[in-house]
Protein backbone atom coordinates (compact mmCIF):
# COMPACT_ATOMS: atom_id res chain seq x y z
CA UNK A 1 0.00 0.00 0.00
CA UNK A 2 1.60 3.64 -1.01
CA UNK A 3 1.74 6.63 1.22
CA UNK A 4 -1.60 8.39 -0.29
CA UNK A 5 -3.72 5.30 0.07
CA UNK A 6 -2.83 4.65 3.59
CA UNK A 7 -3.37 8.89 4.52
CA UNK A 8 -6.74 8.38 2.72
CA UNK A 9 -7.46 4.95 4.32
CA UNK A 10 -7.00 7.10 7.83
CA UNK A 11 -8.87 9.96 6.88
CA UNK A 12 -12.02 7.41 5.92
CA UNK A 13 -11.78 6.03 9.43
CA UNK A 14 -11.44 9.21 10.84
CA UNK A 15 -14.91 9.93 8.74
CA UNK A 16 -16.65 7.15 10.24
CA UNK A 17 -16.19 8.68 13.91
CA UNK A 18 -19.04 10.07 15.49
CA UNK A 19 -19.01 13.82 15.75
CA UNK A 20 -20.22 15.97 18.79
CA UNK A 21 -23.39 17.40 17.99
CA UNK A 22 -23.81 20.91 18.25
CA UNK A 23 -25.88 22.12 20.78
CA UNK A 24 -29.95 22.99 19.66
CA UNK A 25 -32.42 25.46 21.37
CA UNK A 26 -33.65 22.16 23.57
CA UNK A 27 -29.94 21.82 24.83
CA UNK A 28 -29.75 25.24 25.85
CA UNK A 29 -32.87 25.35 27.65
CA UNK A 30 -31.62 21.86 29.60
CA UNK A 31 -28.92 24.35 30.42
CA UNK A 32 -30.76 26.87 31.48
CA UNK A 33 -32.90 24.50 33.78
CA UNK A 34 -29.86 22.70 35.77
CA UNK A 35 -28.22 26.44 36.09
CA UNK A 36 -31.71 27.32 38.38
CA UNK A 37 -31.78 24.15 40.03
CA UNK A 38 -28.73 23.92 41.47
CA UNK A 39 -28.00 27.73 41.33
CA UNK A 40 -30.89 29.40 42.77
CA UNK A 41 -31.81 27.50 45.95
CA UNK A 42 -27.90 27.53 47.15
CA UNK A 43 -27.46 31.42 46.91
CA UNK A 44 -31.17 31.91 48.48
CA UNK A 45 -29.90 29.56 51.40
CA UNK A 46 -26.70 31.76 51.40
CA UNK A 47 -28.34 35.22 51.52
CA UNK A 48 -30.77 33.56 54.64
CA UNK A 49 -28.08 32.58 56.57
CA UNK A 50 -25.77 36.09 56.08
CA UNK A 51 -24.64 36.54 59.73
CA UNK A 52 -26.12 33.31 61.25
CA UNK A 53 -25.12 30.04 62.73
CA UNK A 54 -25.73 27.49 60.34
CA UNK A 55 -27.88 25.29 61.25
CA UNK A 56 -27.39 21.12 61.84
CA UNK A 57 -29.69 19.23 60.06
CA UNK A 58 -32.28 16.54 62.06
CA UNK A 59 -32.75 13.22 60.56
CA UNK A 60 -35.48 14.08 58.95
CA UNK A 61 -34.31 16.48 56.90
CA UNK A 62 -31.63 14.49 55.51
CA UNK A 63 -34.24 11.69 54.32
CA UNK A 64 -36.42 14.31 52.84
CA UNK A 65 -33.20 15.32 50.49
CA UNK A 66 -33.30 12.02 48.66
CA UNK A 67 -36.55 12.23 46.58
CA UNK A 68 -35.31 15.78 45.16
CA UNK A 69 -31.92 14.36 44.47
CA UNK A 70 -32.79 11.04 42.78
CA UNK A 71 -35.94 12.50 41.13
CA UNK A 72 -33.15 15.38 39.78
CA UNK A 73 -31.23 13.05 39.00
CA UNK A 74 -33.93 10.90 36.59
CA UNK A 75 -34.27 14.14 35.22
CA UNK A 76 -31.03 14.79 33.86
CA UNK A 77 -30.43 11.10 32.51
CA UNK A 78 -33.53 12.07 30.56
CA UNK A 79 -31.86 15.41 29.07
CA UNK A 80 -28.53 13.21 28.93
CA UNK A 81 -30.14 9.82 27.43
CA UNK A 82 -30.89 11.92 23.80
CA UNK A 83 -27.29 11.77 23.27
CA UNK A 84 -26.19 8.74 20.99
CA UNK A 85 -23.52 8.30 23.00
CA UNK A 86 -25.21 7.53 26.09
CA UNK A 87 -26.59 4.03 24.45
CA UNK A 88 -24.24 1.78 25.95
CA UNK A 89 -23.03 3.87 28.72
CA UNK A 90 -24.44 1.35 31.03
CA UNK A 91 -24.11 -2.22 29.19
CA UNK A 92 -23.69 -5.46 30.64
CA UNK A 93 -20.07 -5.89 31.73
CA UNK A 94 -17.49 -8.65 32.00
CA UNK A 95 -16.37 -10.00 35.34
CA UNK A 96 -12.84 -8.29 34.59
CA UNK A 97 -14.44 -5.09 33.68
CA UNK A 98 -16.03 -4.66 37.13
CA UNK A 99 -12.57 -6.63 38.62
CA UNK A 100 -11.22 -3.01 36.73
CA UNK A 101 -14.28 -0.77 38.22
CA UNK A 102 -13.49 -1.74 41.63
CA UNK A 103 -9.82 -1.03 41.01
CA UNK A 104 -10.76 2.27 39.55
CA UNK A 105 -13.45 3.27 42.75
CA UNK A 106 -10.26 2.60 44.98
CA UNK A 107 -8.13 5.29 43.21
CA UNK A 108 -10.54 7.65 42.80
CA UNK A 109 -11.14 7.47 46.81
CA UNK A 110 -7.23 7.56 47.47
CA UNK A 111 -7.12 10.36 44.44
CA UNK A 112 -10.00 11.91 46.25
CA UNK A 113 -8.28 12.27 49.80
CA UNK A 114 -4.94 13.21 48.51
CA UNK A 115 -6.12 16.06 46.48
CA UNK A 116 -8.40 17.64 49.67
CA UNK A 117 -5.34 17.45 51.65
CA UNK A 118 -3.47 19.32 48.81
CA UNK A 119 -5.97 22.05 48.93
CA UNK A 120 -6.04 22.14 52.78
CA UNK A 121 -2.90 23.00 52.52
CA UNK A 122 -2.39 25.44 49.13
CA UNK A 123 -5.23 27.25 50.49
CA UNK A 124 -4.07 28.79 53.39
CA UNK A 125 -0.80 29.37 51.43
CA UNK A 126 -2.73 31.51 49.20
CA UNK A 127 -4.66 33.72 51.77
CA UNK A 128 -7.93 32.17 50.47
CA UNK A 129 -10.78 33.01 53.42
CA UNK A 130 -12.49 30.31 54.85
CA UNK A 131 -15.42 29.83 57.46
CA UNK A 132 -18.24 27.70 58.78
CA UNK A 133 -20.73 27.11 56.02
CA UNK A 134 -22.14 23.48 57.33
CA UNK A 135 -22.92 22.29 61.06
CA UNK A 136 -23.02 18.74 62.11
CA UNK A 137 -25.31 17.26 64.67
CA UNK A 138 -23.88 14.83 67.37
CA UNK A 139 -23.01 11.67 65.35
CA UNK A 140 -25.56 9.17 66.67
CA UNK A 141 -26.49 5.20 64.89
CA UNK A 142 -29.58 6.60 63.82
CA UNK A 143 -27.81 9.56 62.19
CA UNK A 144 -25.03 7.62 60.86
CA UNK A 145 -27.58 5.44 58.93
CA UNK A 146 -29.73 8.32 57.83
CA UNK A 147 -26.15 10.17 56.73
CA UNK A 148 -25.09 6.89 54.78
CA UNK A 149 -28.37 7.14 52.68
CA UNK A 150 -28.76 10.55 52.02
CA UNK A 151 -24.50 10.75 50.76
CA UNK A 152 -25.69 8.13 48.37
CA UNK A 153 -28.32 9.70 46.47
CA UNK A 154 -26.04 13.14 46.84
CA UNK A 155 -23.81 11.78 45.23
CA UNK A 156 -26.21 10.20 42.45
CA UNK A 157 -27.18 13.56 41.70
CA UNK A 158 -24.02 15.74 41.97
CA UNK A 159 -21.66 13.19 39.80
CA UNK A 160 -25.40 13.19 37.32
CA UNK A 161 -24.88 17.19 37.19
CA UNK A 162 -21.03 16.90 36.56
CA UNK A 163 -21.80 14.70 33.69
CA UNK A 164 -23.95 16.93 32.58
CA UNK A 165 -21.80 19.42 32.34
CA UNK A 166 -19.27 17.74 30.55
CA UNK A 167 -21.40 16.78 27.81
CA UNK A 168 -23.06 20.01 27.59
CA UNK A 169 -20.01 22.27 27.66
CA UNK A 170 -17.93 19.77 25.17
CA UNK A 171 -20.52 20.66 22.60
CA UNK A 172 -20.00 23.73 22.49
CA UNK A 173 -17.88 25.17 19.43
CA UNK A 174 -14.29 25.44 20.75
CA UNK A 175 -14.82 23.94 23.35
CA UNK A 176 -12.41 21.01 23.94
CA UNK A 177 -11.86 18.55 26.70
CA UNK A 178 -9.54 20.71 28.66
CA UNK A 179 -11.68 23.80 28.79
CA UNK A 180 -14.96 21.90 28.98
CA UNK A 181 -13.70 19.64 32.34
CA UNK A 182 -12.80 23.42 33.99
CA UNK A 183 -15.78 25.12 33.06
CA UNK A 184 -17.72 21.59 34.96
CA UNK A 185 -15.61 21.65 37.69
CA UNK A 186 -16.50 25.29 38.23
CA UNK A 187 -20.08 25.12 37.58
CA UNK A 188 -20.43 21.80 40.03
CA UNK A 189 -17.87 23.86 42.62
CA UNK A 190 -20.25 27.25 42.94
CA UNK A 191 -23.77 25.89 43.58
CA UNK A 192 -21.84 24.33 46.65
CA UNK A 193 -21.82 27.71 48.41
CA UNK A 194 -18.74 27.44 50.99
CA UNK A 195 -16.21 29.21 51.40
CA UNK A 196 -13.62 30.48 48.91
CA UNK A 197 -11.02 27.34 50.48
CA UNK A 198 -13.50 24.81 50.63
CA UNK A 199 -14.79 26.23 47.14
CA UNK A 200 -10.96 25.06 45.81
CA UNK A 201 -11.07 21.55 47.38
CA UNK A 202 -14.48 20.80 45.53
CA UNK A 203 -12.87 22.63 42.26
CA UNK A 204 -9.63 20.61 42.52
CA UNK A 205 -11.68 16.99 42.86
CA UNK A 206 -13.67 17.91 40.03
CA UNK A 207 -10.93 18.37 37.78
CA UNK A 208 -9.86 15.12 38.87
CA UNK A 209 -13.12 13.53 38.91
CA UNK A 210 -13.76 14.89 35.58
CA UNK A 211 -10.50 13.16 34.00
CA UNK A 212 -11.61 10.18 35.40
CA UNK A 213 -14.98 10.49 33.75
CA UNK A 214 -13.63 11.80 30.66
CA UNK A 215 -11.21 9.17 29.96
CA UNK A 216 -13.10 6.53 31.44
CA UNK A 217 -16.52 6.67 30.72
CA UNK A 218 -17.44 4.63 34.50
CA UNK A 219 -19.98 6.68 35.97
CA UNK A 220 -21.08 4.21 38.31
CA UNK A 221 -17.55 4.44 39.70
CA UNK A 222 -17.46 8.02 40.03
CA UNK A 223 -20.92 7.96 41.96
CA UNK A 224 -19.65 4.90 44.46
CA UNK A 225 -16.19 6.78 45.03
CA UNK A 226 -17.97 9.60 45.50
CA UNK A 227 -20.32 8.06 48.42
CA UNK A 228 -17.42 6.40 49.95
CA UNK A 229 -15.16 9.65 49.96
CA UNK A 230 -18.20 11.27 52.08
CA UNK A 231 -18.48 8.32 54.54
CA UNK A 232 -14.64 8.48 55.17
CA UNK A 233 -15.40 12.19 55.71
CA UNK A 234 -17.94 11.79 58.31
CA UNK A 235 -16.20 9.12 59.94
CA UNK A 236 -13.38 11.53 60.82
CA UNK A 237 -16.32 13.92 62.53
CA UNK A 238 -15.24 14.33 66.30
CA UNK A 239 -19.04 14.44 66.61
CA UNK A 240 -19.78 10.76 67.43
CA UNK A 241 -22.16 9.39 70.62
CA UNK A 242 -22.88 5.61 69.83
Amino acid sequence: MDRNSAKSNRVGNLSKLPAIAPLNRQDWIEMLAILLITFVPVMLGIFKTIGKIPKAPDILSLLNSIPDDLGLSLVIWLFLFRSPSFKNLFKRRSSFQWLFDLFLICMIVCGNRLLKDFSSFIAPAAGLPDWKTRAYPIITAPFATAYVIHYFFGALYEESVRVFWLTRVRQIPHCGPYLTNLVAATLFALPHGYAPAGMLSVFITGVFYGIVYQTTRRFHCLVIAHWISNIILMITFDRWSL
